[in-house]
């Protein structure tokens, strides 16, 4: 089983076309993710879709019944039909011998049936053809790693990024076989490549944040968790992050009451200030705000605590100096990357002026405390259908022009 999912070979359930949720009714998974598939799905079936689209131009009528037999031969494979989906894929197959995606798919099933030299030896033969995309080389990359060789599945990865630079998935399962070989500091500069390749690729948010939420600079880890959310919603794997979030926030709020005061301290961000007069790092920036932003009267840090903290921080972070050319000039000689644009704290600026803050924070963390959230839920049903409503209609939009990433504030 592998720590992360995110494509051909990543046996980790993502969702159910089933899936429900008895607390929260889901509406955003009802409208985005009913009649979608896992993440491993979504990247094949993209994959079938633009080379039935390249090859329309060169086909003929019959050649649209073949989009039809695949298709059903990928329902079948989701259902665990192997079987009757390969005996389509060879239909198609023995009629048109070069069909690309009939082609990988059968590939795909071998991989299911972990019978990986099948699965290499299909698909190292089409990665010379024209319609082939970024996923060929990541199945063929997993298929490698599954069978041990390691190095051979990054130098697959590579060859892909070469021909696909702008290919998130594959800057990912570099950080995959890095992850698993404990190299942790690879692993999280491939992520971060990956994000900054292709912003709305979402795994490589996870495989970042995972591993920032475990270090002595969680800050980073929150940040990219919740891009995280937002990129792929009403997933197993967004519950999940859910939950590493508010405890994040909890292990790393440290309350102690002393004769009636309350003392605090933070560990967000590990940064030792060795000058004084030199600019703060933005990751101190935000631990700053976040302890200013703490309730005054909490006595615990509950849900309700650190959703007052989140929305007050954002409150703190949002000082805008106008045209005054001089005051942020200031603030940036001081703040290390203040004035730089900031993708998820701007979305939740979005989110604010809509109303919805306080039942965003909500979902951002209603995993973390079941039983408290779903009691506010139940008092704010109003407030939290609309927010759901609102939230499908308006999801965070990101692309190489603006989008959130460590090194942007560094």
């Amino acid at each position: 089983m592998r720590p992360f999912d995110g494509g051909p070979g990543r046996k980790v359930e993502v969702c159910d076309r089933k899936y429900t949720d008895k607390r929260t009714d889901w509406i955003v998974f009802r409208y985005l993710c009913i009649n979608a598939s896992p993440m491993i799905r979504l990247c094949r079936m993209l994959s079938v879709v633009v080379c039935l689209c390249l090859s329309l131009s060169r086909t003929n009528a019959q050649d649209f019944d073949y989009s039809k037999q695949i298709d059903r031969a990928v329902r079948l494979m989701d259902a665990g039909l192997l079987t009757e989906s390969e005996e389509l894929l060879r239909s198609v197959l023995a009629a048109e011998s070069r069909n690309y995606a009939a082609t990988y798919e059968l590939g795909y099933l071998r991989y299911l049936q972990e019978d990986y030299r099948a699965c290499e030896k299909i698909v190292s033969g089409i990665l010379d053809w024209p319609e082939v995309q970024d996923v060929a080389y990541q199945l063929l990359g997993n298929a490698y790693d599954r069978m041990g060789k390691h190095k051979k599945a990054v130098e697959t990865y590579e060859k892909g990024l070469v021909r696909f630079p702008d290919s998130g998935k594959l800057h990912y399962e570099k950080g995959i076989v890095a992850f698993n070989g404990k190299d942790y500091l690879t692993a999280l500069a491939c992520f971060e490549e990956g994000i900054a390749a292709e912003p709305a690729y979402p795994s490589n948010y996870y495989g970042a944040s995972t591993l920032f939420l475990v270090s002595d600079q969680p800050i980073w880890g929150i940040f990219y968790g919740e891009m995280f959310m937002n990129l792929e919603r009403g997933t197993d794997r967004t519950a999940m992050m859910s939950s590493y979030l508010y405890k994040s926030y909890q292990d790393h709020i440290k309350l102690e009451f002393r004769s009636g005061e309350r003392n605090m301290e933070l560990g967000f961000c590990n940064v030792a200030i060795t000058d004084f007069f030199a600019p703060l790092p933005y990751a101190a920036i935000c631990e700053v705000a976040l302890g200013g932003a703490f309730p005054e009267d909490a006595r615990t840090v509950d849900l309700n605590a650190i959703i007052r903290m989140r929305i007050e921080f954002l409150n703190r972070m949002s000082i805008d100096a106008g045209t005054d050319e001089k005051l942020n000039e200031a603030l940036n000689s001081i703040l290390v990357g203040f004035g730089t644009p900031n993708a998820l704290l701007d979305y939740q600026r979005r989110v604010s002026e809509a109303g919805h803050l306080e039942a965003y924070n909500h979902w951002i963390l209603m995993y973390g405390d079941p039983e408290q959230s779903d009691a506010w839920q139940s008092t704010h049903q109003d407030e939290w259908n609309g927010f759901l409503e609102w939230f499908v209609k308006n999801p965070i939009c990101v692309d190489k022009e603006h989008y959130f990433h460590r090194n942007l504030f560094e």
